[in-house]
């Protein structure tokens, strides 16, 4: 199954390991989907991972151990960036974008229709209000048999619950 990740789902996905979105990663490592993949969705993603600020909220959670300690675990989780970046690269549905898609109201975030539609994806999975929320924009891409869902309901629909 051909599914488009938004890029907020993979940061929140290593930032906690708790939460919905580490479930859906593990679900892809488990083979459960394939996300399609472009050389813009990629670099966004590099962009954000690589922005100190994301670590430095990392790292204030782990204030609380030595700073030695928190220093190494950030270099793993840092490590772990890098990883799943590679494992895009390498086991991702890859599009070629040519930016003449539009819908949303955030510019930025027309890739990921793009890259739902050129994919074939049948779904689009994000946190993003305004790709979820935009009901015209919901419309438009079930029209092309693609479902705007959140990371919860996507969990759903592998699990094959009803709610999904």
């Amino acid at each position: 199954m051909l599914v488009v990740i938004d890029t907020n789902v993979w940061v929140s996905a290593l930032l906690n390991p708790r939460g919905f979105p580490a479930r859906l990663l593990r679900a892809f490592l488990e083979g459960q989907f394939t996300p399609v993949v472009s050389r813009e969705l990629l670099q966004e993603l590099a962009d954000v991972l690589s922005r100190p600020r994301l670590w430095r909220s990392f790292t204030r959670r782990l204030s609380r151990l030595d700073t030695r300690l928190a220093l190494s675990v950030l270099r793993i989780y840092q490590w772990v960036a890098a990883l799943l970046l590679h494992t895009l690269n390498q086991a991702g549905h890859w599009v070629v974008l040519q930016g003449d898609t539009e819908g949303c109201r955030d510019l930025r975030d027309n890739m990921f229709l793009e890259a739902a539609v050129r994919g074939n994806a049948r779904y689009l999975v994000s946190r993003d209000d305004d790709l979820k929320r935009d009901l015209e924009l919901v419309a438009q891409m079930e029209g092309r048999g693609i479902q705007v869902v959140s990371v919860q309901q996507f969990l759903n629909i592998l699990s094959g619950s009803a709610d999904g």
